[in-house]
């Protein structure tokens, strides 16, 4: 654990899981590291998925749009996710009466601009099912349209129930990201708005420069989609 910067003890928005501290168990070379984190109650989107197939556009834009708030935050001095799935996004309870909230988990392979740069050529850091193409081709060059690549993807999970680039096993996956243009949106859930699905696709667009390229406007995108 020495060393390791811990990015989410410094992040202060309510929409991310915070660690509370780190450090060892001792002061010797054997002694145990420990990460103290947020106790929360509730489920992850990939439970969420798994229980329900696909939700309302409408909730799966209002989660999203709160975990870009968190993201945001992180993504201003240049700290990258560089690993957003559904089990990494949390529904944490608040009470029978209240909502609940979004909160991004998990920035244990977070990197800053200068941690970036010492990330070896062909190492795989990340989700491979949710890694963006540059995450995949030159992991040291991610910037934060990487992690809109990645909510993206969880984005397309939650409205259609289906993996926009689904394979058999990590090559495939990479095969079909380089390759492949997801299906549409509407061809699975053909009551969603054009404009919601062009919001989808965005994220998606394999030449980063087309995407979203900070998260405040993708929330602003996916927060005006839900307001009509």
């Amino acid at each position: 654990m020495r060393g390791r910067p811990a990015y989410s003890c410094a992040l202060k928005s309510p929409h991310v899981g915070k660690l509370v501290d780190v450090g060892n168990l001792g002061v010797d070379q054997e002694a145990l590291p420990y990460l103290a984190l947020e106790y929360l109650e509730g489920m992850d989107l990939d439970r969420v998925i798994e229980s329900k197939g696909r939700v309302p556009y409408r909730d799966a834009f209002k989660w999203c749009a709160d975990a870009c708030e968190g993201l945001a935050e992180a993504h201003a001095p240049g700290i990258v996710n560089r690993d957003l799935k559904p089990s990494n996004v949390f529904l944490a309870e608040q009470g029978s009466a209240a909502a609940p909230v979004v909160k991004v988990l998990d920035f244990g392979i977070a990197a800053g601009e200068g941690d970036l740069k010492l990330t070896n050529m062909g190492a795989v850091v990340g989700s491979p099912a949710y890694m963006s193409p540059e995450q995949m081709l030159t992991p040291s060059e991610v910037d934060a349209r990487s992690d809109v690549w990645s909510l993206g993807t969880v984005l397309y999970e939650l409205v259609t129930g289906h993996h926009p680039f689904k394979g058999d096993g990590d090559l495939q996956i990479f095969a079909n990201v380089m390759t492949k243009q997801p299906q549409p949106v509407r061809d699975h859930v053909a009551e969603l708005p054009v404009a919601a699905e062009e919001i989808v696709m965005q994220c998606l667009r394999r030449p980063r420069e087309e995407r979203f390229d900070s998260m405040a406007k993708l929330a602003g995108a996916l927060r005006s989609a839900v307001a009509v």
